[in-house]
């Protein structure tokens, strides 16, 4: 599941396994507040924060891991 993450982060598990703890944390990372996580009539998880009128089906906080993975690997 981890490797499966990490790949939709775009982090290739097999070259850089150096990376593998950005995907761990995204997959434990809580909701922001305000947001709930829902399913659809077919059984797919989405996000909704009815605040902001808002949904997703990404976790709303896969952009900032996916951004921070991108700007660790340019360092």
């Amino acid at each position: 599941q981890v490797e499966d993450y990490a790949a939709y982060l775009g982090i290739d598990a097999q070259q850089e396994p150096e990376y593998l703890w950005i995907a761990e944390m995204a997959l434990m990372a809580p909701l922001p507040p305000g947001w709930t996580e829902n399913k659809d009539s077919t059984g797919n998880v989405f996000f909704h924060n009815r605040s902001m009128s808002l949904s997703s089906y990404e976790h709303p906080l896969d952009p900032a891991f996916k951004s921070y993975y991108k700007k660790l690997k340019a360092a």
